[in-house]
């Protein structure tokens, strides 16, 4: 019997290591959303503190010059948040097309995967027609000597 040798194994190797690195790619991509989401929540969380503390200076007395300051710096951090959600935007659509990726690099090993299992059947079936045929020789053989 003749050992099963898939003839698109080198392939199929390849695609498992290719959907390995994109699942890296995805974890990457993933850990870095993780940051600027966190990033993007501190900064709001940085404003909600300012505007608390500016309010709590208001009520005790009323000075232009440091509401001109806070109004300044309100100004900068909304910027800074526009920014920050932009970035946050970005990296939502890049862990998309990794997961896009990774869906497609998955597939295309799957399809390689079918194809050996119905070879290896086909094998297994081509191996058990000459065993029968072996076997049936060997049985003639036997019946035409004894007589």
């Amino acid at each position: 019997m003749k050992k099963f040798k898939y003839k698109l194994e080198k392939l199929l190797e390849i695609r498992i290591k290719l959907e390995e690195v994109k699942k890296i790619e995805l974890g990457v991509v993933s850990q870095e959303l993780k940051l600027e989401k966190e990033k993007e929540f501190k900064l709001k969380k940085e404003i909600i503190e300012q505007l608390e503390k500016g309010k709590q200076e208001l009520e005790n007395q009323l000075n232009i010059r440091k509401l001109r300051i806070a109004n300044e710096y309100m100004y900068i951090m909304k910027n800074r948040i526009k920014a920050q959600e932009e970035r946050t935007k970005i990296k939502e659509k890049e862990l998309e097309n990794k997961i896009m990726e990774l869906l497609e690099k998955t597939r295309e090993r799957k399809i390689l995967e079918k194809l050996k299992e119905k070879e290896y059947a086909r094998y297994l079936k081509e191996e058990k027609k000459e065993e029968q045929k072996n076997t049936d020789e060997v049985v003639s053989y036997m019946y035409n000597i004894k007589e």
